[in-house]
């Protein structure tokens, strides 16, 4: 699938325009990582459900769901029955847009647990990406299965990630490939000649997303990730993408809001994992 950054979101458009823009990156990113790696896509104009068959919930789940109130138990008992058919925990994702606006309730009900309130970022590329990078830090875009294996390292190191999220990870990154005519650009990034942090960007909808920004502990504070992000987001700018978006957890928000980043919308993820979700569906 070939991104075209002729449909690249302008800097000043109204707030509303750019959530839409957040909601359409969201939705064609699970579609075409599911499609790149031989997934499960079902996409219905009240929902897409997307499932890669890995057992953790980022890579299984919905979006973009625009339910009448009536249809709400069926669509999550179905969604429910993909997700135990395939053995794997999955999420629902629920944004601005999505409908009903109280569905966490009967998702809590089903036996999904919500998540922390993530705030979603947008920025100008061009007045982030000219900002400093230390000198000390060398970054360089993953080429090929040495820089891709450092990038994992990294991303490890950072995250504190799972065997299997690590997995997960490389899973992705193989059927993607290194050509930036696919929409995932990676990042490595040393210091000393040290592997220590990561990003990455994700083109869809319109935006340059920042993912996969990760320092290793013991050099964190020191402007790498800020770094990392402006070396990432001058690629985006070179490649003609005018908006940056990314999601933070709430400890990280301070970093982005200090680059220039705003919030202007927020997204609550509800995990269901056949391990822990409690009830059956009789009792439901």
């Amino acid at each position: 699938m070939r991104v075209d950054p002729a449909v690249a979101v302008p800097p000043d458009v109204t707030d509303d325009a750019l959530v839409d823009a957040i909601e359409r990156h969201q939705r064609e990113l699970g579609e075409r990582w599911a499609r790149v790696q031989g997934g499960v896509v079902v996409d219905r104009p009240d929902m897409l459900l997307t499932i890669v068959g890995e057992p953790v919930p980022w890579v299984n789940g919905v979006r973009a769901a625009r339910l009448q109130s009536d249809q709400v138990d069926r669509a999550i008992e179905e969604v429910i029955a993909r997700f135990e058919e395939h053995g794997v925990p999955g999420m629902w994702w629920v944004g601005p847009s999505t409908r009903p606006s109280d569905i966490g309730a009967a998702l809590e009900r089903y036996g999904f647990r919500p998540q922390t309130l993530l705030p979603w970022f947008v920025a100008p590329i061009d007045a982030i990406a000219k900002g400093p990078i230390p000198e000390e830090l060398d970054p360089a875009q993953v080429d090929g299965p040495e820089r891709q294996a450092q990038w994992l390292e990294a991303m490890t190191a950072g995250f504190g990630m799972s065997e299997t999220g690590r997995r997960t990870m490389a899973r992705l990154a193989d059927a993607v490939g290194f050509g930036e005519e696919h929409g995932w650009l990676r990042f490595v990034g040393q210091v000393d000649g040290q592997v220590a942090m990561s990003s990455g960007l994700m083109l869809a909808g319109g935006l340059a997303g920042v993912y996969n920004v990760a320092t290793a502990p013991d050099l964190r504070r020191r402007g790498y990730a800020a770094g990392m992000v402006r070396f990432a987001l001058r690629r985006a700018r070179d490649l003609g993408y005018e908006v940056a978006a990314l999601s933070a957890n709430p400890p990280a928000a301070p970093v982005y809001e200090h680059m220039g980043f705003r919030v202007v919308c927020h997204v609550r993820e509800y995990v269901w994992d056949p391990a822990t979700s409690s009830g059956t569906r009789e009792e439901r």
